[in-house]
């Protein structure tokens, strides 16, 4: 009897883990979801992002195209630069935009 214990217990975590799992993969997705949507508002609204004042619109699309590229660090370096904020503000803050940005 103590035999099937085991293996009956093994099957139940992974079917809790998986279950798990796939929640939060949907609810990431929901919140990818809802930042684009917020950030399609904002833009049309005409309203300036957190953490973009002062920065010239040029200086924002080189930073989109280096994230785009893969390059956050070259990105990282440019805003920190440019926004006076510090380095660890700039890592923060380049990885946001990339993730509310998606894919090019």
């Amino acid at each position: 009897m103590e035999s099937y214990l085991i293996p009956v217990l093994v099957i139940l975590l992974v079917i809790l883990v998986v279950n798990v799992t796939g929640n939060l993969g949907s609810s990431a997705r929901s919140l990818r979801r809802l930042e684009r949507r917020l950030d399609l508002l904002l833009d049309h609204l005409g309203a300036a992002e957190p953490g973009t004042a002062g920065i010239s619109p040029e200086t924002l699309a080189e930073v989109d195209d280096l994230v785009a590229q893969g390059r956050t660090k070259d990105a990282t370096r440019i805003y920190f630069e440019e926004s006076g904020v510090d380095r660890g503000e700039a890592r923060i803050w380049i990885r946001r935009r990339a993730e509310t940005r998606g894919p090019a």
